[in-house]
């Protein structure tokens, strides 16, 4: 899901200092990897966890008060070019 692509972008409040946890279905033995961008990583800090049961963990932390965009990408580090698999995106707002 792109932002602006008309799908709903997924919605995620946090604290300064709080933390989330987002678990994304894993294709690692089809070689696979989620990768995260963020629009402005001064208001969130996004730290990959250890994968568990097939799912891909991500933690993410509110470090600074405002709005912004992390996008996850999942794709083939060795097909450069080739469109992603999947597209997920979260809108989060930190608050003091």
């Amino acid at each position: 899901m792109r932002a602006g692509s008309g799908t709903d972008v997924e919605k995620i409040d946090l604290r300064i200092d709080e933390n989330h946890t987002v678990a994304l279905k894993s294709l690692g033995s089809a070689g696979y990897r989620w990768s995260a961008t963020i629009d402005n990583p001064m208001i969130l800090q996004v730290e990959r966890l250890p994968s568990i049961r097939g799912l891909e963990q991500f933690r993410l932390t509110g470090l600074s008060a405002g709005e912004t965009i992390v996008h996850f990408v999942q794709a083939r580090s060795f097909e450069p070019g080739k469109p992603p698999r999947s597209l997920h995106d979260i809108a989060v707002r930190v608050t003091n």
